[in-house]
């Protein structure tokens, strides 16, 4: 995994001029079509800008669940200047989640 943080600076500024309703969340996904496209490099180096600038927690998730390149990377050592991450969520069953997903009510939107 590399850190890529030069290369996504204008994205990340374009991002963040986006308004968001009441100052919720947003969530970013970056997605591949084959392994070794970079998607990984991509996803941690932009969770570290977002930790960087935002007043919230910034979560990184990996949901490739056989390999978790974006821990092993934090733990490799994967940008210089970020501590290493927390302790690893498990995403098996049996686990209590991190997470709620709560539906909107109908005519919120």
């Amino acid at each position: 995994m590399q850190d890529v943080r030069g290369d996504l600076r204008d994205i990340w500024r374009s991002l963040s001029r986006l308004s968001v309703a009441n100052d919720a969340a947003r969530a970013v996904m970056f997605v591949a079509a084959r392994d070794g496209e970079g998607t990984s490099s991509i996803a941690a180096s932009f969770a570290v800008m977002a930790a960087e600038h935002v007043r919230r927690t910034a979560w990184l998730i990996d949901l490739d669940l056989r390999h978790n390149p974006a821990f092993a990377g934090f733990e490799a050592g994967f940008a210089d200047d970020v501590g290493t991450p927390g302790r690893a969520y498990d995403a098996s069953l049996g686990q209590i989640p991190f997470y709620r997903v709560l539906p909107e009510k109908p005519g919120s939107a």
